[in-house]
């Protein structure tokens, strides 16, 4: 085995500085920084930085686990039934009690960002498939839509303490 110390990576304030940046220019709100190496791997690991008027649109994956580890700020983590019914929300902080979420296949879920800046760390199975890894909810509105800055208002409104 080849000795693989010169790729070691340090993860720290500095390296999440570039997604904490493009997050406040994107569209989306939202940006994400990789450690997998491609789209093959068999276990896909990122860093995403949000800001507080993103969210993570409510979806599943028909056939893969996927695990949510807050890193910086505050998030609002939601469990939904089939017809868009909050089954359960928590609030995830880093260092908090609670500071994830394992939703496991086929679970409808979503994630609101309560703080500018906020990160989070996931880890699902790979390889990754772009649109077949994916649904999303059809009674969940676009992520940048008018909709979708009301629903968010609604879930903060509803769950935050």
């Amino acid at each position: 085995m080849p000795d693989r110390c010169e790729a070691a990576q340090r993860l720290d304030g500095a390296w999440l500085a570039p997604a904490l940046a493009a997050a406040r220019l994107d569209a989306r709100l939202r940006s994400a920084r990789v450690l997998h190496r491609s789209p093959e791997e068999p276990v896909q690991r990122f860093f995403s930085a949000m800001q507080k008027a993103s969210y993570v649109r409510p979806h599943r994956h028909p056939d893969k686990d996927e695990t949510l580890i807050a890193v910086r700020g505050r998030f609002l983590a939601l469990v939904f039934g089939g017809d868009g019914e909050v089954f359960e929300a928590a609030l995830l902080s880093a260092g908090g009690d609670a500071f994830g979420f394992h939703f496991p296949a086929g679970v409808w879920h979503g994630l609101v960002a309560l703080e500018d800046g906020s990160v989070f760390f996931e880890v699902k199975n790979g390889p990754w498939r772009g649109a077949e890894d994916v649904e999303f909810a059809p009674w969940a509105s676009e992520e940048g839509s008018r909709e979708a800055v009301a629903f968010i208002e609604r879930l903060r409104t509803q769950f935050q303490d």
